[in-house]
C-alpha cells in the first residue's frame, strides 16, 4: 500500500467512492460535496468527478447527478455507499 496525497476539491467532501472501471480512460470519483456545515438547504448530492491522475487528484470538474433533497427520506441516505457493482442491465449504486 502506498500513501497518497489527499484529494484537493473546491468544498469540503463528506464521502468519495472510486469507480471500479475507467470511463474515457480517466478514473471516475462519486462526491458527495458539502457547501457548509450549519447551510442546510443548499448545495450537497452526489457528484461526479473525472480525475486524470490518483497519484495528484483534483477536482477540477464535478458535476451533480443526484441533487440532494430536504425535508424528504433522501435526506437521510444522500451518498455513494460501495463502489458501484457492474450488472447486465448496467450499474448498480447502493446507498
Amino acid at each position: 500500500w502506498e500513501r497518497l496525497p489527499d484529494l484537493k476539491t473546491k468544498s469540503q467532501q463528506r464521502n468519495v467512492v472510486l469507480h471500479p472501471e475507467f470511463i474515457d480512460g480517466k478514473y471516475i470519483l462519486y462526491t458527495r460535496p458539502q457547501d457548509g456545515f450549519i447551510d442546510a438547504g443548499s448545495g450537497g448530492g452526489i457528484g461526479w468527478a473525472p480525475i486524470d491522475d490518483m497519484t495528484h487528484a483534483e477536482v477540477t470538474e464535478e458535476k451533480i447527478i443526484n441533487f440532494r433533497y430536504y425535508h424528504t427520506i433522501k435526506e437521510v441516505k444522500n451518498g455513494e455507499g460501495p463502489h458501484p457493482i457492474k450488472t447486465d442491465k448496467g450499474w448498480l449504486h447502493l446507498a
